[in-house]
């Protein structure tokens, strides 16, 4: 990496926002970031920061990441929707219907996907969703189509519908599909 790095780093704060759609305007809204030379830490703080995220490489791969990214958004010529968002739960005390508790399944344009988190009652929610589906996918292949699950934090309500989720998958994909990351 150079000295003269496109890389920032932004400590994030609560309602901070960023803007995927529509792409002209895709970033970070700099009016809901609150200006602070060392974003709120002490001087020597933030000198260590950087050095350790500087010498462990991070900065370098995000570097090589934008320039794909760039590369990529170059080659592509149309404004296609490049993957799929479903919201399996935004919060709720219970699983229900209608409103579940957290979960996020993201499909990118390869078909690969992944869950962010996994509240109880995600998978039922899936299955709901992806039944209807137009394209014609079975739900095994939704499943096996998974290959991560990022779970933020360990309250119940973001990873108890993971067992559920491992169960459903096992059962209906087999023992040869690829391990969940």
């Amino acid at each position: 990496g150079s000295s003269d790095s496109n890389v920032s780093i932004i400590r994030g704060k609560p309602l901070m926002e960023y803007v995927l759609v529509p792409r002209p305007k895709k970033g970070l809204v700099l009016s809901t970031v609150r200006t602070n030379s060392f974003h709120g830490f002490l001087n020597n703080e933030w000198e260590d920061i950087n050095k350790a995220t500087k010498e462990s490489g991070a900065i370098d791969l995000a570097e090589k990441t934008l320039q794909e990214i760039e590369l990529s958004n170059n080659r592509e010529q149309s404004e296609e929707v490049g993957g799929e968002l479903i919201f399996t739960g935004t919060g709720s005390a219970i699983p229900c219907k209608h409103r579940n508790v957290t979960g996020m399944y993201v499909q990118m344009k390869n078909g690969k996907a992944m869950l962010l988190d996994v509240g109880e009652g995600t998978t039922g929610q899936l299955l709901r969703t992806k039944q209807r589906d137009e394209t014609g996918e079975d739900f095994g292949e939704v499943l096996r189509n998974i290959k991560a699950v990022w779970i933020s934090h360990p309250h119940a309500d973001h990873h108890l519908g993971i067992l559920r989720f491992l169960t459903e998958r096992n059962a209906i994909c087999g023992r040869g599909v690829d391990p969940i990351i």
